[in-house]
């Protein structure tokens, strides 16, 4: 896994005033899970937005003062609608301990399938797995050369991990493309439907018509006698 250095400073004060002039200040406020307790940290903003959203996964070496630890983001919140970083979670990774992980998966090679002519179909983009975070690779890389038409790899595939997801979970296959077969149906009953509405629309002129009523978009003229009296 790679591993990155990063500085912090301990909030004097929680909550969410304190949270807000941290972000006024360019900072992100964030947490720090540990076994000797959490720690209320800010970070510069700049830095960590770039470890955070890298696709790799970062064993981070944060510098917090007189304090120094070893920590992976376990969680992130963005603004709903700027989509800036807001808060950070992180969790501390002691020596020879186990914890939970979000590893970045990469697709290599080309699929057989879909130089057949089959479609790439991506499920999955990390996989979660429990170990070491020291010990775990910074990227999960999935070879689909060999990858046919109707094909597929699943989570049960991944060998030499503790995996959390479903084994049974697809992370990527290869479907055929839709043929001029399965299209054809679907557009008989889009015109289908098209001509059904017109002769709805022409069912209801002729019932007005005989109700001597004269359709909307058309009024009819008044007889020829009426028209002379007139």
């Amino acid at each position: 896994m790679k591993t990155a250095e990063l500085k912090a400073d301990i909030r004097k004060s929680t909550g969410g005033k304190s949270a807000m002039m941290s972000r006024k200040n360019d900072k992100v406020p964030a947490v720090v899970y540990g076994a000797g307790g959490n720690k209320h940290i800010e970070v510069d903003y700049l830095p960590l937005v770039k470890l955070v959203q890298s696709e790799d996964l970062f064993l981070i070496n944060l510098n917090m003062g007189e304090e120094n630890t070893r920590v992976i983001v376990q969680d992130a919140q963005y603004h709903p609608v700027t989509d800036k970083l807001l808060h950070v979670d992180f969790l501390e990774a002691a020596v020879g301990k186990k914890a939970n992980l979000d590893i970045p998966i990469e697709i290599i090679g080309k699929s057989i399938g879909v130089l057949n002519g089959g479609m790439l179909v991506v499920k999955m983009r990390r996989l979660k797995v429990r170990g070491i975070p020291a010990d775990m690779p910074e990227r999960i890389e999935i070879d689909i050369s060999d990858l046919d038409i109707g094909g597929s790899i699943k989570v049960a595939d991944i060998e030499g991990m503790e995996k959390l997801d479903s084994e049974n979970a697809v992370i990527v296959r290869v479907k055929a493309a839709r043929t001029i077969e399965e299209i054809a149906p679907v557009l008989d009953e889009e015109e289908e439907g098209a001509e059904g509405e017109e002769g709805a629309e022409g069912a209801e002129g002729a019932e007005a018509s005989a109700e001597g009523e004269t359709p909307a978009d058309g009024a009819a003229e008044a007889p020829a006698e009426e028209k002379k009296g007139q």
